[in-house]
């Protein structure tokens, strides 16, 4: 209609790494009414991403990201900008430590919240306010990793299109099909959630309980 407004929806995502920058990436080419607010903590990166998307000027902003976990969600900045641009759906891209945190932010603003995890017992802890996200009808979403996580939930859906399937092959990026350095790894997520699988206790899962 002439002189109607399209309403766009808002996205939020917090760390514009090599994780943030895709999940951006495939909300802007897929969701053409789409409006991301990208945060990242870097000078150079955001000025690197600002260049390479420049196409998508009018859909897509990026601003510094300032988290301090010694301040009250209400008081943060970022709860601030979420309120004030009505942000439907943030991503968490950033290192686990926050998560909880943020779970917290995108409850009390009306944000649904997605999160890559890391971490166990951070988990626990955004659980916990599962009953805060009910009152608030927010839905959030902890947890979704890579592999095994994402990579997961996609191969089920297509193997969903089939009638017969005798086999799944799920590769991840993780695991670079020409190695370099002695790991054999390529890095593609923080490294503190890296390292935080390999330093902290592994729990076992036997019998589904």
């Amino acid at each position: 209609m002439i002189g109607q407004q399209t309403i766009m929806r808002k996205y939020a995502v917090l760390g514009l790494g090599m994780m943030g920058e895709a999940i951006m990436y495939d909300i802007l080419t897929n969701d053409l009414e789409a409006e991301v607010i990208g945060f990242e903590l870097r000078e150079n990166r955001r000025d690197e991403l600002e260049r390479k998307y420049s196409k998508f000027e009018n859909r897509l902003s990026i601003i510094p990201l300032h988290l301090d976990l010694k301040i009250n969600y209400d008081g943060s900045e970022l709860f601030n900008i979420l309120s004030k641009q009505k942000v439907m759906f943030v991503f968490g891209a950033i290192d686990y430590r926050y998560n909880s945190y943020l779970t917290i932010i995108c409850i009390e603003v009306g944000s649904h919240f997605l999160d890559l995890g890391g971490n166990p017992d951070i988990v626990k802890e955004q659980n916990s306010l599962n009953d805060q996200a009910l009152k608030n009808n927010i839905t959030v979403v902890p947890d979704c990793g890579l592999a095994p996580g994402m990579a997961n939930i996609l191969a089920a859906a297509i193997m969903e299109e089939y009638d017969v399937l005798d086999t799944c092959i799920i590769r991840v990026g993780g695991l670079p099909q020409e190695p370099r350095t002695i790991l054999n790894y390529q890095q593609v997520f923080s490294i503190r959630g890296l390292t935080n699988e390999y330093r902290e206790d592994a729990e076992v899962i036997r019998d589904g309980d």
